[in-house]
């Protein structure tokens, strides 16, 4: 019969702006409470946590990761890391069922770490594996490709729709397909309009099991906000954002949900159910009113 070992594991995440609320897991460790192994896989793409925060730095990425290890072996942990790090020297073995506990509470800087869970398994590194790969892996341009495409589609035809009844979609108010020049790139837009205001309106699904998938896919608009907001033209500095989303019911896919429109919300990007279509036609009228022009955004 195959052992079966007790564990906990906890998510390393990097929060580079507290009041903002914005995080990015760029780790996964996992305890095992009987042995005092600790299993830990971290990001690989040092570049992902550049694009949250330009201040990050790869020297302040490898100085946490070494005093996290070396914190452990103070304390008589023994420490397994990926091949990617071999920070810890001879491995001690030391159990404490609070120790993921006590980083959770320790770590209240730039790097975090979630409230630890627990759980049984016989392979506690293919354990870590799995958890690494549906919370800290990111997704790749493959598996965005098979994310449900034809639903997203629908939704964008059906907030078309709504315009196009509602006389928004028009040559001199909302027009497919334009490109707007933010600080640093060019950005092609589905529906716009700008000239003396702009309003950008994204089209996204967060009918996904992975969160950190949901919470790529806020980050994505938020980038894109932030660089037409920093535009060096006037018009484009108070840009009033909306985020169409499409979500579902099941509480399996429901994770994390909440959390990505929290991110949008946070950034001064109104969101909108894909039940409420109407919401965001008021909101548009309300924006061609105050400002004769306006402009319409929709994104994979």
């Amino acid at each position: 019969m195959s052992t079966r070992w007790k564990y906990q594991y906890t998510i390393v995440r990097f929060v580079p702006n507290q009041l903002r609320g914005e995080f990015l897991n760029v780790g996964v460790i996992l305890h095992v409470v009987e042995t005092g192994e600790l299993h830990v896989e971290w990001l690989k793409d040092f570049s992902r946590l550049r694009q949250l925060s330009n201040n990050i730095t790869s020297e302040e990425w490898k100085n946490f990761k070494k005093y996290l290890a070396e914190n452990y072996k103070q304390i008589g942990t023994q420490a397994i890391l990926s091949s990617q790090d071999t920070m810890v020297g001879e491995p001690i073995s030391f159990a404490s069922s609070g120790l993921l506990d006590y980083f959770y509470k320790e770590y209240t800087g730039q790097f975090q770490f979630t409230e630890p869970l627990g759980g049984i398994t016989e392979n506690p590194h293919q354990q870590l594996l799995r958890y690494y790969d549906r919370m800290v892996k990111p997704i790749t341009e493959e598996e965005e490709s098979n994310l449900p495409i034809t639903r997203l589609e629908k939704v964008r035809k059906k907030v078309s729709n709504y315009l196009d009844r509602a006389g928004l979609l028009a040559p001199d108010k909302i027009k497919p397909k334009i490109q707007i020049d933010g600080k640093t790139s060019k950005w092609e837009f589905d529906f716009g309009r700008v000239n003396g205001s702009a309003t950008l309106v994204e089209v996204i699904s967060l009918d996904l099991i992975d969160f950190s998938a949901k919470s790529d896919r806020a980050f994505s608009l938020i980038g894109r906000v932030r660089d037409v907001r920093s535009s060096a033209n006037p018009v484009l500095r108070n840009t009033q954002a909306y985020s169409v989303i499409h979500q579902t019911a099941d509480p399996l896919r429901m994770e994390g949900t909440e959390e990505a429109k929290k991110l949008l919300e946070n950034e001064g990007i109104e969101v909108v159910q894909d039940n409420d279509i109407d919401y965001l036609v008021k909101g548009l009228h309300r924006d061609l009113q105050l400002h004769p022009t306006t402009m319409f955004h929709s994104l994979n």
